[in-house]
């Protein structure tokens, strides 16, 4: 055999070697080494947190913030509903509902740190936001659901939840900005909302144009009901519009009396009946339609509502995975949200001298553990092309490798909410 023949054994047998030795320092092992030298524990793409603490949350909100100021689009300013880590790609439209998210969560942080790259994207996210709000026919004060890109069009399907929740982000940027249009653009949203109910008060979710007509969403759901609820009490609350007062007390009575039927744990149709969603978007709304009367009937439901909540949280510290969420909803899009309803509530608990406040703040502080081990970082991204693009933002769940906008919004928002009422002591230790 030739010297060459000789060279070409030996470099595959160094080969073969170094793959059995590598799997032998492997073997039995669930950490990964770095390039820091520190170990990380590794249980599939998770990066289980064992130690949280203020600090670390501080770093999980900067990183929150980097991942929303990277997915903003440069030109439009707009934001997409979902970025697929794995593909590296954002979806091929923006929607109204997840830039107003954004902004709302950019408007927190500039609270927190005033950074001049959040400041400046400000007023441009809301030019967007105004963009997509029409401005005459019966659907004056809508919002198009999402901008297509690629046609330069935008969607004619106008959403309740939509146009809600981009009151809440229009009426933080007037108290903020005392500027006169964004006031005027919410309350023709709400006056829209008024005209989007059936005779009974309930809530039509939604009209799209398909096939050529207008169809009109029909089914109950806790979460547009709720979402318009919580429109209607803030719109009440910064313009004294009786209208607006009369429409969220027809929905909260009808809230409460649903809340009493469905045992506190609310059901509706359009999710399991295991999902915790719908129970939560009753918290809260019935939360801001206490905060503009104080009616009992009000505080009372949402109190056992949120009791019902509580008892969904996983609290078994050995389910590392799973300690600190909710049972009925693995996204984080959902677990994110029940976080940031619970640090408003905990807020009004406080205020109002409730007892036991300290128990929405346990609930709080685990599942922002949970939160945070479902969050990329630079330890769990080595399988994707493009890590970097992915840091920051919340895994979608266990089996999509992708990232909801809402989802970092919604955790970013709790965080921010409850910082200023943590110490610097460890807050959640499972070791």
């Amino acid at each position: 055999m030739s010297y060459k023949g000789y060279r070409v054994i030996l470099f595959k047998l160094v080969l073969i070697i170094g793959f059995f030795l590598f799997l032998w320092g492997c073997r039995n092992t669930s950490s990964l080494e770095q390039s820091t030298a520190t170990r990380k524990e590794l249980i599939g793409d998770l990066v289980p947190v064992r130690i949280l603490d203020k600090h670390l949350i501080h770093e999980k909100i900067e990183a929150g913030k980097e991942y929303l100021l990277r997915t903003m689009h440069p030109t439009k300013y707009g934001f997409y509903k979902k970025y697929d880590a794995l593909k590296n790609k954002a979806e091929k439209r923006l929607r109204t509902i997840y830039s107003a998210s954004s902004l709302y969560t950019f408007l927190k942080i500039s609270d927190l740190d005033q950074d001049p790259r959040v400041i400046q994207a400000i007023p441009h996210i809301a030019d967007f936001l105004l963009s997509m709000q029409v401005k005459e026919n019966e659907r004056k004060g809508a919002f198009y659901y999402s901008y297509y890109l690629k046609t330069d069009q935008k969607e004619p399907a106008f959403v309740v939840g939509t146009a809600a929740k981009t009151i809440f982000t229009l009426l933080e940027l007037y108290r903020r900005k005392q500027d006169q249009k964004y006031l005027e653009t919410a309350k023709a949203a709400g006056d829209w909302l008024l005209r989007m109910r059936n005779p009974d008060g309930s809530i039509i979710n939604y009209v799209k144009y398909i096939n050529n007509q207008w169809v009109y969403g029909k089914k109950f759901s806790c979460l547009y009901t709720g979402q318009v609820l919580s429109a209607f009490s803030r719109l009440y609350r910064t313009t004294l519009d009786e209208r607006y007062y009369d429409a969220a007390l027809q929905l909260a009575r009808g809230f409460a009396s649903k809340a009493q039927t469905d045992s506190y744990f609310a059901k509706d149709e359009y999710r399991s009946s295991a999902d915790p969603i719908p129970t939560s978007w009753m918290v809260m709304s019935l939360l801001d339609f206490y905060k503009i009367n104080k009616e009992i009937f009000a505080k009372e439901a949402m109190l056992k509502l949120a009791e019902e909540l509580l008892k969904q949280q996983m609290k078994d510290p050995k389910d590392i995975l799973n300690f600190g969420r909710f049972e009925g909803t693995e996204a984080t899009s959902g677990n994110g949200w029940i976080t940031e309803v619970m640090t408003e509530f905990y807020r009004v608990c406080k205020e109002e001298k409730w007892s036991n406040c300290e128990k929405y703040k346990k609930t709080v502080i685990l599942t922002i553990r949970w939160l945070i081990q479902n969050t990329y970082s630079k330890e769990n991204t080595f399988f994707l092309k493009q890590p970097e693009s992915a840091i920051g933002g919340l895994i979608r769940n266990p089996y999509e490798e992708n990232v909801r906008t809402d989802a970092v919004c919604h955790g970013m928002n709790g965080y921010m909410n409850i910082y200023d009422d943590l110490d610097d002591s460890v807050l959640v230790d499972v070791n």
